[in-house]
């Protein structure tokens, strides 16, 4: 079926450049019948008009097989990328069901499958209770916190110390110089002028 679509796809896109080409050489001909014509001009603009027409409508339909494939390919991107991502948890589940059952098939208890997520979460509910594994945990947390302090603050340091290293190699240039005090004309133009006699 999808090769059928896929067929169909380079099929019409095929169409739309036999009916591109066929529109330019039909705007090239009326372009050529139109300078035996008086008004040369109107004739031209005439042509232009239809080609433009019939590009603008082979551009839509261009536009939606490139939709319908970009679209087609950024599922098929989507699908890989999560298939990927999943690809272990899918055969860990893969792997518990089949052990449930032939654990059902022997006539065991089915064993609770553990996901990798909740295997790599902290068993809170557990540690809670106990005293030594929280403040190993307050104690574990406070270490990172600081080690995270010192390196934000390494990280700061060093910022400062390259941007003073830039300001340094920096060549300012000459300042601009200062501009002179405009000299007071001695006449001045107008009602001013004349009011100052």
């Amino acid at each position: 079926m999808r090769a059928d679509a896929a067929a169909d796809e380079v099929a019409e896109r095929e169409r739309i450049r036999t009916e591109r080409a066929a529109a330019q050489a039909a705007y090239e001909a009326q372009v050529a019948a139109c300078s035996s014509r008086f008004v040369v001009t109107s004739c031209v603009d005439t042509a232009r008009a239809q080609r433009h027409a019939a590009l603008t409508a082979l551009d839509r339909r261009q536009g939606v097989l490139d939709d319908a494939e970009r679209k087609q390919r950024a599922a098929g991107r989507l699908q890989a990328i999560d298939s990927k991502a999943h690809g272990d948890e899918a055969r860990a589940r893969e792997e518990a069901a089949r052990a449930r059952s032939a654990s059902r098939r022997e006539g065991d208890a089915p064993k609770p499958v553990v996901s990798s997520a909740s295997a790599a979460a902290p068993r809170s509910a557990k540690g809670a209770g106990d005293p030594a594994q929280r403040a190993n945990a307050e104690l574990g947390a406070r270490r990172a916190f600081e080690v995270k302090q010192l390196q934000a603050e390494a990280h700061r340091l060093e910022v400062e110390r390259r941007n003073q290293e830039r300001a340094r190699k920096a060549n300012p240039g000459s300042p601009l110089p200062v501009p002179a005090a405009p000299a007071v004309a001695t006449e001045l133009p107008g009602p001013a002028a004349s009011a100052a006699r």
